[in-house]
């Protein structure tokens, strides 16, 4: 099993990779390496993103861009790499991690809630409806 991160650290029991989801070259070049040393991928699960605290009023917009940077895009770059990946090994598992709700009754910070439902609108979107992964 294979972790990766942008710094590349490891709580123990995967091993550590560093692949930055907001660089095109890192995921590639992430996904190269995890291929070379394991022969394919087995699964993936994109669930890399951070959030912003506050009102949208308070949020910059260059913060909720680079967020967005990363939950959103991170997520269509690891999908990216993955997909063709698995279709020439017949097959993998692909689970996108996005936020439990996408219309939370509590308050929580609205730019983190918005674009942590993205993901999850991404499995059900045109982007995953290519040919099947298996022959």
């Amino acid at each position: 099993m294979v972790g990766a991160s942008r710094r590349g650290t490891s709580s123990g029991g995967w091993t550590p990779l560093i692949m930055d989801v907001d660089d095109d070259e890192s995921v590639r070049a992430g996904v190269a390496e995890v291929v070379a040393r394991h022969g394919g991928l087995r699964a993936v699960v994109a669930g890399a993103g951070w959030g912003l605290a506050g009102a949208a009023e308070q949020t910059p917009i260059a913060q909720a861009r680079e967020q967005l940077e990363t939950n959103f895009w991170g997520t269509v770059r690891v999908v990216q790499a993955a997909i063709p990946v698995m279709r020439r090994q017949g097959g993998g598992r692909l689970v996108l991690i996005s936020f439990h709700r996408g219309n939370p009754r509590h308050p929580v910070p609205v730019v983190l809630q918005r674009q942590q439902v993205r993901p999850g609108g991404l499995r059900r979107s045109p982007v995953l409806r290519g040919r099947p992964l298996r022959h």
